[in-house]
């Protein structure tokens, strides 16, 4: 009977243990699902900083901050809409308001005016003072560009370019800063 009493309390204990191990839940981690890596477009800002780096990498010495360049392209952007206003109305009392000192007097040259005559397509039209650069020259090359970007010369010199799907720039303006106001520098005739 010792013996009887002896295995029915080992075999308590083990069904005991039995349904103690049973009920537990596991302890073991649950295997991680990997989620699916989904490709973000390049967020704004990295963005706006490469255009930055274009923007400011001809520069060799002086430094732009990035502040100084999104306040400089927004006003050159702006100089560019007043801009396409003045050519549609062909006001060239306010376009001179535009125009740097220096542009204007190099313009008013009649030899850089009879060289630049000898340069257009057509051999008809003669570049006899400024309002004619203006209307033979200055507008026809720009009318209905889209001007985005900037490119830094220095910090006070800036080319306005429009950059096409192979990456190449066109130049279609230069700004000086005078006084604190982005104004257009003519190109010279070399």
């Amino acid at each position: 009977m010792k013996h009887i009493i002896k295995h029915t309390i080992t075999l308590s204990i083990m069904a005991s243990a039995f349904l103690f191990l049973v009920s537990c839940e596991s302890t073991e981690p649950e295997p991680v699902q990997e989620q699916p890596v989904i490709q973000q477009e390049q967020p704004k800002a990295e963005t706006e900083n490469a255009e930055y780096n274009k923007a400011i990498s001809k520069i060799s010495g002086e430094a732009v901050s990035l502040n100084t360049y999104e306040a400089d392209l927004a006003a050159i952007q702006a100089t560019i809409a007043e801009l396409d206003a003045v050519m549609t109305k062909r006001d060239f009392q306010k376009w001179q308001t535009y125009v740097e000192p220096d542009s204007i007097t190099y313009w008013k040259n009649p030899s850089h005016l009879a060289k630049a005559s000898s340069l257009l397509p057509r051999k008809d039209v003669k570049v006899k003072n400024l309002m004619d650069y203006f209307n033979y020259i200055f507008i026809p090359a720009r009318v209905d560009h889209k001007v985005e970007h900037i490119r830094y010369v220095n910090p006070n010199s800036v080319k306005a370019v429009q950059v096409k799907d192979d990456e190449t720039e066109v130049v279609y303006y230069n700004f000086v800063k005078s006084k604190g106001k982005w104004l257009v520098q003519l190109p010279t005739i070399d």
